[in-house]
């Protein structure tokens, strides 16, 4: 959500939804001088977000700002959750059998289940070394994926 391409990657899941647009939030601002949200639309450039990204000047773009964002489309299909703080980003789909709907934009993100991030190899947030066993397997009863 931090790079230009987002724009495209967001395009790719309008596209398959039939969604007019999508809204990227900056979730935890409290400057009113600076924009809370910007619209992704058909016509959107890279350059336009590249612009939000980095700010009126050095230091004060949403990339400097590592706060929390998130984007939904219009119809609500879709959402994505990024704390870049903690280096982790989700991708949610209000129902299960819309992944394998997205799965070619997916990749663009390269997304993987929740099962497989959990995994020790995968990801060093979930490894034995920054997590309890415990603490992953009731994060896994949680959050994974399940009935629709």
């Amino acid at each position: 959500m931090r790079v230009a391409q987002f724009v495209h990657d967001v395009k790719a899941f309008l596209e398959i939804e039939a969604g007019q647009c999508a809204c990227v939030w900056k979730l935890d601002t409290e400057n009113a001088d600076e924009p809370r949200a910007f619209f992704i639309r058909e016509h959107t450039t890279d350059n336009e977000y590249q612009v939000l990204l980095a700010g009126q000047a050095p230091g004060f773009g949403w990339l400097d700002a590592m706060e929390r964002l998130a984007c939904a489309s219009d119809t609500g299909e879709w959402c994505i959750y990024c704390e870049p703080n903690n280096e982790i980003a989700v991708i949610a789909f209000r129902h299960r059998e819309a992944s394998s709907r997205y799965s070619q934009a997916l990749k663009r993100f390269r997304a993987v289940r929740i099962e497989e991030a959990a995994k020790e190899s995968h990801s060093y947030g979930f490894s034995d070394s920054a997590l309890s066993t415990q603490w992953r397997e009731e994060f896994m009863r949680e959050y994974a994926t399940g009935p629709s």
